[in-house]
């Protein structure tokens, strides 16, 4: 088990219900000329679907 009083502000992992995820990683994706931070997402297919949609509005 970690020590929970060596926290990484970079690093941000929220569990949700059915084993899903959201993580700030540290990660990048560059976006044009620029470097945007990445997220990570694992969620079941159901709600990945659901994400999606919103996203592309």
């Amino acid at each position: 088990m970690t020590n929970p009083m060596q926290s990484d502000p970079d690093r941000l992992r929220l569990a949700l219900d059915n084993g899903e995820e959201v993580e700030l990683d540290g990660g990048t994706l560059v976006l044009g000329d620029e470097e945007s931070p990445s997220v990570v997402l694992r969620l079941a297919p159901w709600r990945a679907r659901s994400v999606a949609r919103v996203l592309e509005e």
